[in-house]
């Protein structure tokens, strides 16, 4: 969890930066991911932090719908790469 500033319409904004938020199978459904999110949302606040940004695997299908739940929509689709 991070934040960055972000120079969009002529004004200087923080925008919050979730990343690598993972949650074991035999653990998913028991409203981890939506608490560690949730507690993610009021340290942004306490940053007075009004933007949120996340990636999240395009083949994620599980963790996509997760974060549509939660009032995340998606923005932009990229392609992942690796060199091997």
């Amino acid at each position: 969890m991070g934040y960055y500033l972000e120079n969009c319409d002529e004004e200087i904004q923080k925008v919050g930066v979730i990343s690598l938020i993972f949650v074991l199978k035999p653990f998913r459904m028991a409203g981890i991911g939506k608490g560690l999110i949730n507690f993610s949302k009021k340290i942004f606040r306490k940053w007075k932090v009004k933007k949120i940004e996340l990636k999240v695997g395009l083949k994620n299908l599980a963790g996509i719908e997760f974060y549509k739940k939660l009032g995340f929509k998606i923005r932009k689709i990229c392609l992942a790469t690796i060199e091997i």
